[in-house]
């Protein structure tokens, strides 16, 4: 600092021209250690932080060490840490024991009160998730079985950020055999190279295309679909992966549910009815599953034949209670339509239109995004029409649709 003001020339002013400022160190430094193992639960992080002399406690240059664990749940997250683990520079008050003294415009050496650090301390912690649409969480390791009994295929959690590359080869898998390699290689290979040619899309236009032929590389059996997204796009592996075991070959992670998926932006398709899973690739997530085991959604009974709950609008157990309010909103009104009435756009966005097939009247229910779908038909009874079965009642042959009447209840086709 410089300055010639009568107030830094005094000879008692700790406020010296040329020199450090007071209780301002010349030297900082930290350094982080964070490691967290592919597909597991558990985070380890270690922090060192370092304060040179002329510190604003008035201690001599310190250094101090902090250490922490954090593992994930299916309900929450636990989290275990130690700060200050050497013990430096600790205290209960403040006194001039171990201060640095402060030096003086005129040469003296000013006494100084130092600020002691804590000591070591432990702490414990447990988050428990509520309310609103829970992401799915980090540590939520699902599984595949084979349709063999013996191996299966583990999955790791969606990553919270961008994988670095996501195409990489994991062989690290007791599972991921030579003679699985063969299609691993041929699923990565076509997903990168459709990856870059979607990136070279884009830095020309500014975004993604709305369409996109993705090419096979020989020796794949599965298809690939590009469906376009607000600000990316995914890559559905269709139908679900031949080779089950193949997968442990890669780095593939599990969305959960499609609620879940849907909740932390992944691709789901909402039609795609009770399959066992269901593979994609994002940019942001690289290759996951998300699982269809227990859907709700069951066969549809010839009509009227029955096979309908007594109340079919009636909320099921399984329904989270944050998410009632907008289901029972829309049951409300649904109920109210089913009788007579003109078509209303809820304030959630849900649609709802009155119809009429085979002198039937039916609700037409419409979805203002995959999300809202997928909380409303996990809140209900919902059953799912073949060809066939649509068309004895008369219901449009478009895919998708979700439909209510009094005698048959909640219908999809």
């Amino acid at each position: 600092m410089f300055g010639s003001d009568p107030r830094l020339l005094n000879p008692f002013s700790v406020t010296v021209p040329g020199r450090q400022l007071p209780n301002v160190p010349r030297w900082r430094a930290g350094f982080v250690l964070d490691y967290k193992p592919r597909r597991s639960a558990t985070e380890l992080i270690a922090l060192y932080q370092f304060a040179g002399t002329n510190n604003e406690r008035n201690l001599p240059a310190f250094g101090t060490i902090a250490v922490g664990a954090s593992f994930d749940t299916s309900h929450g997250n636990v989290t275990f840490g130690i700060t200050n683990l050497t013990n430096a520079h600790t205290g209960t008050f403040i006194t001039g024991a171990g201060s640095l003294p402060l030096e003086t415009a005129g040469g003296f050496a000013l006494p100084s009160l130092a600020q002691p650090l804590r000591p070591r301390s432990f702490s414990l912690t447990y988050a428990v998730r509520t309310g609103g649409l829970q992401r799915p969480q980090v540590g939520d390791v699902s599984r595949i079985d084979t349709e063999q009994a013996g191996p299966s295929v583990r999955f790791g959690p969606l990553p919270g950020r961008t994988p670095e590359n996501p195409f990489a080869l994991d062989r690290t898998d007791p599972n991921c055999t030579p003679e699985h390699v063969a299609s691993a290689t041929a699923l990565v290979n076509s997903l990168r190279a459709a990856a870059a040619q979607l990136d070279v899309i884009k830095a020309r236009s500014g975004s993604y295309p709305e369409t996109f032929e993705v090419v096979a590389i020989k020796g794949l059996e599965e298809r690939l679909e590009y469906h376009k997204a607000t600000d990316s796009y995914a890559v559905a592996i269709v139908p679900q992966v031949k080779n089950v075991l193949g997968l442990a070959c890669i780095s593939v992670n599990a969305a959960g549910d499609p609620l879940h998926a849907a909740a932390a932006g992944a691709y789901t398709d909402p039609a795609s009815g009770p399959r066992r899973s269901e593979f994609a690739f994002m940019p942001r997530f690289g290759i996951y599953v998300v699982f269809h085991q227990g859907t709700l959604v069951e066969n549809l009974a010839p009509p009227s034949a029955g096979a309908r709950p007594a109340d079919p609008l009636a909320l099921r157990d399984q329904c989270p209670a944050s998410q009632r309010p907008l289901v029972l909103d829309a049951v409300a009104a649904i109920r109210q339509l089913s009788g007579s009435g003109d078509g209303r756009t809820l304030e959630s966005g849900v649609k709802l239109t009155p119809r009429t097939f085979k002198a039937t009247r039916f609700v037409e229910i419409g979805f203002p995004d995959p999300l809202s779908r997928a909380i409303f038909t996990g809140c209900l009874y919902v059953r799912t029409a073949t060809a066939d079965q649509a068309a004895l009642l008369g219901l449009p042959a478009a895919a998708n649709g979700l439909y209510y009447n009094t005698s048959e209840g909640l219908i999809t086709r």
